[in-house]
């Protein structure tokens, strides 16, 4: 996996998933970051931009990404960008 972490700001960080697509909701999954023993407050999860992006399957509080696609999201934001991996 190649991260290219260092195109958008200094403390991004690379997380690579194994996941079967396939038992997702139609792609979408459901996350939330856990720092320093602390869990992330709720977000209201919006809609991404990026050539992945689409509309995700409902509302939650947490991040909404979606399954092969390169995610970028925000520490407590609500904004987020899905990508095709290069």
């Amino acid at each position: 996996m190649i991260c290219f972490c260092d195109r958008y700001a200094p403390h991004y960080w690379l997380v690579d998933i194994d996941m079967d697509c396939s038992r997702t909701q139609n792609g979408w999954f459901e996350f939330k970051a856990f720092i320093n023993g602390q869990w992330e407050h709720n977000i209201k999860s919006d809609a991404c931009i990026g050539s992945g992006a689409g509309t995700p399957p409902g509302s939650t509080p947490n991040h909404w990404a979606k399954c092969g696609m390169f995610n970028i999201y925000h520490y407590e934001k609500n904004s987020c960008e899905i990508k095709n991996i290069p």
